[in-house]
């Protein structure tokens, strides 16, 4: 009696798939998500997942796998590991957000066996090819996967009781982009200090446009006084709650913009960035610029002649004959 009612359940799913067809554009339903994901947990054979990652998460390897991540592997993932790109939208099942839990949660060996071997019948590849992968670059991309983690909930309560009890310490440069450090400096966790990689990518960019972007607060004069600074504004928050960009007219030439529309003054990086079709796809400042100082011009990460072919290169699913970034 139960198999039989198992097996009209079974024949009732298969003919509401078989009608609604089998887009890719659909979101997988609870039961295909689970099957998936119990279809590769079973394919990690034991022994990979006690294995131990040999390599600590140094700024030297961290960037080095974070460089292997962008070109093999953002097409899918995006560069923050959300998923939310033109192709992970348009996959079946859907790309996973690896900052997540259940990605997460795996150990350290099965992540780098998905790495090393992909998962069947998905859109994932496997890059254990020697010709594809060099040494132990898979545990490096471990590291970095685990880099993305988005704050707990203790962490997050953490953070906004720092933002309110912690005061500003240490260079004025760290702070504009970190907020106040005072608690950081004495317990150094992830939870006591803003990082804007681990924001939202608007709230990520105002980061940077606090400062590269001439306008005015919203309010002004404030108590008698005029300012040219964002008063009130917190890394973290929404400039426009705090900022107004310089307005312009296309058309006409003024003190701050061409006639197109671009920015003719200096620091007025922020005006033009949030006009481009990059701003609107989620690139941030520091997709491109590394705040800390690197050896390149503008603080670039790389030459700019490498730098641009990550998103323009002739293999890249962005350019250079894509109508959209």
């Amino acid at each position: 009696m139960l198999c039989d009612v198992a097996l009209m359940a079974l024949g009732l799913y298969g003919a509401h798939l078989i009608s609604r067809g089998f887009s890719t554009a659909e979101e997988p339903s609870y039961l295909e998500k689970a099957v998936a994901r119990a279809a590769r947990n079973l394919s990690i054979p034991r022994n990979a997942r006690l294995e131990a990652n040999p390599w600590s998460p140094t700024p030297e390897v961290l960037k080095e796998a974070r460089e292997s991540f962008l070109d093999r592997c953002a097409t899918c993932h995006g560069p923050d590991g959300s998923g939310q790109t033109r192709v992970g939208r348009s996959l079946y099942p859907k790309v996973p957000d690896l900052r997540l839990p259940r990605t997460q949660n795996l150990t350290d060996g099965e992540i780098r066996c998905i790495i090393r071997n992909g998962v069947r019948l998905t859109g994932m590849p496997g890059w254990a090819n020697p010709h594809d992968e060099q040494g132990d670059d898979s545990w490096k991309q471990v590291l970095f996967v685990r880099s993305l983690r988005q704050l707990t909930s203790v962490e997050r309560e953490q953070q906004a009781a720092a933002a309110n009890s912690a005061h500003y310490v240490g260079s004025p440069s760290c702070r504009k982009c970190h907020g106040p450090g005072s608690e950081h400096v004495q317990h150094p966790t992830r939870g006591n200090i803003l990082n804007a990689a681990r924001v939202e990518y608007v709230q990520a960019s105002d980061t940077c446009i606090q400062c590269h972007s001439p306008g005015r607060p919203l309010t002004n004069p404030i108590e008698g006084r005029y300012y040219d600074w964002p008063v009130g504004y917190q890394v973290g928050s929404n400039l426009r709650d705090f900022w107004q960009l310089e307005e312009h007219t296309l058309g006409e030439m003024t003190f701050t913009h061409y006639p197109d529309g671009t920015a003719h003054k200096n620091r007025m990086q922020g005006n033009d960035f949030v006009q481009s079709v990059m701003y609107r796809r989620g690139v941030t400042g520091f997709s491109c610029h590394d705040a800390h100082g690197t050896e390149h011009n503008a603080q670039l990460r790389k030459p700019a002649d490498q730098l641009c072919l990550d998103c323009y290169g002739p293999l890249s699913m962005n350019g250079p004959r894509t109508g959209t970034l």
